[in-house]
């Protein structure tokens, strides 16, 4: 079943590679990357493979002691990634994608699973942090953002403080209350629930027992979207147009939150160029030239990954069969 379940994500990556290729202005994205030459967008794939390798650092760091070494997490989670990105499911077949990726005898399914959503879950509030500081920077730097949109970031912070109080609220509960309810019931939607039940009660408990691991992978979730931001710092300074690493964040994470409510449409196609577009405007970045330019380079930078992704796919299940001599302890066993 699971042979059956690895090909199927396979070839659901390379239909998404197909369709992200047809969607795509390929003159425009050529005229694109001429604009910014060679030399700009090698700087472009460079900073997001440092961005994804500091998230695959991020995660390693919720991972018990484990026999894969960090370039198969790399692709794990890359792949992984991919398929959040062109599968309509989106982060729930991604994630679902790296779990399966990992799933051998000679790992534990539920530490796993919760190093899975442990890293996630630093890289959302790391993201919010570093959006946050960014746009009181900005503020602080006499930028002028339009009544509304300073309005909903205050709502929108106002909403996440009210559920991390609830979060620390259920944080502070004893270790004895935190455990999965009815457990005699039967059916499989039950088992899935309760499966799902377990690994948040669990992920509760890492986040708790694990604090250096837990600072660890935060400090890497903040340089990674940091890093990230550089090919939006590199591309609007080929194209001429000053831009400083705090804008170039402001801007980058700004598109990251368009892409998370257009989650469900495969690839973002819209979403991102939108959110481009609204970003660069806020920042007083007008014309549409631009976003456009942008929207091709980040483009042209997403299909190399999933080509790379779908070569990796490939040649990653052999690797997977060769565990290398790292020792594969538990570091929640520990606890």
């Amino acid at each position: 079943m699971l042979r059956y379940i690895k090909w199927i994500v396979f070839v659901s990556i390379l239909i998404g590679l197909i369709w992200f290729i047809r969607e795509t202005d390929m003159n425009a994205m050529s005229v694109s990357l001429q604009k910014i030459g060679w030399g700009g967008f090698g700087l472009i794939l460079l900073s997001t493979f440092l961005a994804y390798l500091l998230a695959t650092i991020g995660w390693r760091c919720c991972l018990p002691k484990t026999h894969y070494s960090i370039i198969q997490l790399f692709m794990i989670r890359h792949i992984g990634e991919v398929v959040t990105l062109i599968n309509p499911t989106s982060i729930v077949g991604g994630e679902a994608t790296k779990w399966t990726l990992m799933n051998d005898e000679q790992v534990n399914k539920k530490e796993v699973a919760v190093s899975i959503m442990v890293s996630r879950i630093i890289l959302i509030y790391t993201q919010l942090i570093c959006f946050g500081i960014v746009f009181i920077y900005l503020l602080l730097s006499n930028v002028t953002f339009p009544v509304i949109i300073t309005k909903s970031v205050g709502i929108l912070y106002g909403i996440i403080f009210l559920a991390i109080c609830m979060l620390c609220a259920v944080y502070k509960r004893k270790k004895s209350d935190l455990t999965a309810t009815d457990p005699g019931k039967k059916g499989w939607l039950h088992k899935y629930i309760l499966q799902l039940q377990t690994v948040i009660i669990a992920s509760f408990s890492f986040l708790k027992t694990h604090p250096k691991a837990v600072l660890w992978s935060s400090i890497a979730g903040l340089l990674h979207w940091v890093v990230g931001a550089l090919e939006i710092y590199w591309t609007l300074n080929y194209l001429g147009l000053p831009c400083t690493i705090p804008q170039a964040i402001f801007i980058d994470l700004g598109v990251v939150f368009f892409k998370t409510a257009g989650a469900s449409i495969p690839g973002q196609i819209g979403i991102e160029e939108l959110g481009n577009k609204v970003m660069l405007e806020m920042i007083g970045i007008k014309g549409a030239e631009v976003w456009i330019t942008l929207s091709m380079v980040r483009r042209a930078r997403q299909i190399c990954w999933i080509c790379l992704a779908v070569l990796g796919y490939a040649c990653i299940q052999p690797l997977l069969r060769k565990p290398n001599s790292i020792s594969h302890g538990s570091i929640i066993r520990q606890s």
